[in-house]
């Protein structure tokens, strides 16, 4: 059984700790000339996003615009032509296909520039996702977290307890943790507290390696699982995967071994959300979402709609949601609207690192 906590992680709650949101992270890669690593023309990386911008694609975050380079580039281990791989990489992939802008980027010059553009993107995304605040961790998670140490919550009308337990002066509550973000910041809070989370990861020899009994363990107090994969994540010529921190793009590992590609769901097709490890980690998704009587929701626009329909899934009278962000009345309202008469749904407007967060959500629980 998954804890009666649920900690949903998105953007926003890495925005606080110096990184990105996925609407912000590829204005910053265009401003930050300095992290460019290839040959690509200046001018190559603007004009893409200018035809990107121009057919109204919403949301225009990182995941759509990685989907239609990565389809552009033709860096896919099927073989199919990019305008075949843009009509299979969801909507972005499919409006930039239909788009009058979509032909002046398929030509063979523009597919070798979109190949460095993305190399240079994904480089950038590693960077970015490994330079968090690490000194702020306490002071963004905690306060989210403390209004639930250990006591009890209304869900469904009826009184849910939370278990937790004492790290020196804070009670923490057992949680389980989901994540789309790429960073490792919520790892790196769980290890300088001293706290023991499953993440499916057994350290054999000198790597540690997912191990799909871990993953599937079934019963633990706190764990953290990364469903669109994490920077430190690769998978093996063998298929294993591994985490490592220490990797140089194109080499191997530092023990030797080939990489065969850098765990991270870029694209938004939802082909990519059937291979291993991905599915594995929805799966226990949706384990944690039935049992947990709680779903605390940070920084998360809603806009993957994969895991909307899991929610919607899984919705029920006996649960509820919890929504924290600056918008959060115009979230619940509009984007999860369908949901209100399924669960229910509690707006909380504010940020991870406002000072009165903490207050905001306490004051929710009998709401």
């Amino acid at each position: 059984m998954y804890p009666k906590l649920l900690v949903f992680l998105g953007a926003g709650a890495s925005s606080a700790l110096g990184i990105p949101t996925n609407r912000r992270f590829f204005d910053d890669y265009l401003r930050n000339t300095p992290y460019k690593v290839t040959d690509i023309p200046k001018a190559f990386p603007f004009g893409f996003y200018e035809a990107v911008k121009s057919t109204g694609i919403a949301p225009l975050d990182i995941e759509a615009i990685m989907s239609i380079l990565t389809a552009i580039a033709g860096n896919r281990r099927d073989d199919i032509n990019p305008k075949d791989a843009l009509l299979s990489a969801g909507n972005p992939g499919i409006r930039f296909a239909q788009s009058s802008e979509c032909d002046n980027f398929l030509t063979p010059k523009a597919t070798e520039n979109a190949k460095l553009l993305l190399r240079d993107v994904k480089e950038f995304i590693r960077h970015r996702c490994s330079q968090f605040e690490e000194s702020k961790l306490r002071a963004v998670y905690e306060p989210v977290l403390t209004p639930f140490q250990g006591l009890p919550w209304t869900a469904g009308g009826r009184d849910v307890a939370i278990g937790g337990q004492g790290f020196y002066s804070t009670t923490l509550p057992h949680f389980s943790c989901f994540t789309t973000n790429y960073d490792c910041a919520m790892e790196s809070y769980l290890d300088g507290r001293g706290i023991e989370y499953e993440s499916g990861f057994v350290v054999k020899g000198k790597h540690s390696i997912l191990d799909k009994r871990r993953i599937h363990i079934g019963s633990m107090t706190w764990c953290l699982f990364k469903l669109h994969g994490s920077v430190d994540m690769l998978q093996l010529e063998d298929g294993s995967v591994v985490s490592t921190q220490q990797y140089i793009p194109g080499e191997p590992t530092f023990m030797g071994k080939a990489v065969r590609e850098e765990v991270l769901i870029y694209p938004t097709h939802e082909k990519a959300i059937l291979r291993y490890p991905f599915f594995d980690f929805l799966f226990e998704f949706v384990q944690a979402l039935r049992d947990a009587d709680i779903w605390l929701f940070l920084g998360f626009s809603f806009s993957d709609y994969p895991i909307v329909r899991l929610l919607q899934d899984e919705a029920s009278a006996y649960k509820k949601m919890l929504v924290v962000a600056p918008d959060a009345d115009d979230i619940c309202k509009e984007t999860l609207g369908v949901l209100h008469d399924s669960m229910q749904i509690v707006p909380v407007n504010g940020r991870l690192g406002d000072d009165d967060i903490t207050q905001k959500i306490a004051s929710k629980n009998k709401a």
